[in-house]
């Protein structure tokens, strides 16, 4: 959950505080306070943050021009300038640049205290960081930890996720090559979802559990999540944050005591999105009877099941450097069909032929039985969930 200019101001507004560019902005994330009183503090900032500036360390309205300037480089969230003896004005410069870059600029009288405002703005973001924290624990608790309601059921009352309402889950997880392990490219693609959320879909919340963010969706349907999930991808995508992605949705939830079931599939989907159907976004509906083979718990008798009809193959192609695997795979999934077999894979016919008949000698069966076909089948598809 982010802590948007336009909420801080809102807050402050009895303050005799006024905005006079950037309104389009007010939707931007702030994460602290900061006062910036001359070029080289402003290299200080880290993005997102909210200045603040009396112009005690300028002396003339040309450095106020490229303090602003430098401050909106560093990535600051907006601005607040206290007119006073330092500054009695407000350049049209100053103003345009903040109109074109979209960053709120506000202005407020010297006898109003900044301190008082800065203050009021820092337990705003304290709070909320507060209350995300509390939601992110019990989210996970809910999930991780169903059967102890007393984790999470009251704390998510508090917050506003009624126990009874419906719920729906979505797992979005980015492709490793696209920087999964980078601590600092996670924390800022958390934040654009967290951000985006606040201000268009009040009814979500977005939390990180290790190296996966979570959806939490609150009354709604299936449909309109997969049309909220796609609306985010593409504004990720607009700030170059992803590049490929997966994103599993589970099922709606009659209860805020049912979303680790909601969690489940969704991580189940992910899984087989990412091996199988490689879409943006996949519904646990979409994936078949991976939703069957999914609800087999005990992964020795999946082994087990692997290793007694495809294992030889498996093994074979570790030791002699061959693809039997992949082309088995592929003629089953054209229905024994040599020659579509033989253009997926971009070899000829006659190999295609000889590999399925070195397959039926490695693993002695006969492919023409379809009661043979269909239990590797099985077995491949069970080999993608573990």
């Amino acid at each position: 959950m982010s802590v948007t200019i336009g909420l801080l101001y809102e807050s402050v507004k009895n303050h005799d505080i006024k905005l006079i560019a950037g309104e389009k902005g007010l939707s931007k994330a702030v994460k602290w306070v900061h006062m910036v009183e001359n070029i080289e503090i402003a290299t200080f900032l880290e993005g997102g943050e909210i200045t603040f500036l009396t112009g005690i360390g300028l002396s003339n309205e040309f450095e106020l021009i490229n303090l602003i300037e430098g401050i909106i480089k560093s990535k600051a969230s907006g601005i607040v300038i206290n007119i006073g003896p330092y500054i009695k004005k407000i350049d049209k410069k100053c103003i345009d640049y903040c109109n074109e870059t979209n960053t709120p600029l506000f202005v407020v009288p010297w006898h109003v205290h900044m301190a008082e405002i800065m203050r009021v703005f820092c337990i705003k973001i304290t709070e909320n960081e507060k209350n995300s924290l509390e939601i992110s624990t019990s989210i996970q608790n809910a999930i991780f930890y169903h059967e102890r309601e007393d984790l999470y059921l009251s704390q998510l009352e508090i917050h506003g996720f009624k126990s009874e309402n419906k719920y729906c889950i979505a797992v979005f997880d980015v492709n490793k090559f696209d920087m999964i392990n980078d601590e600092k490219y996670i924390i800022r693609l958390n934040e654009c979802i967290e951000n985006y959320l606040s201000v268009y879909y009040k009814q979500a919340v977005c939390v990180r559990i290790n190296n996966q963010l979570i959806f939490l969706f609150m009354n709604t349907t299936e449909s309109k999540v997969l049309e909220i999930l796609q609306k985010i991808v593409k504004h990720c995508e607009s700030k170059h944050l992803i590049k490929s992605i997966f994103i599993g949705i589970g099922k709606e939830t009659k209860s805020i005591r049912c979303i680790y079931k909601s969690y489940r599939q969704a991580d189940s989907v992910v899984i087989i999105n990412r091996k199988k159907y490689n879409n943006d976004i996949c519904r646990y509906d979409d994936i078949g009877i991976y939703k069957l083979l999914f609800a087999i718990q005990d992964r020795n008798v999946i082994r087990s099941f692997i290793n007694e009809t495809i294992g030889k193959v498996i093994e074979y192609d570790s030791y002699n450097n061959t693809d039997y695997f992949t082309v088995l795979r592929c003629y089953l999934s054209y229905n024994g069909s040599l020659q579509d077999t033989a253009n997926e894979l971009y070899i000829h016919r006659n190999t295609v032929n000889y590999k399925i008949k070195k397959s039926e000698e490695i693993l002695n069966v006969d492919l023409s039985k379809l009661e043979i076909r269909e239990m590797i089948d099985i077995a491949y598809k069970l080999h993608d969930i573990l």
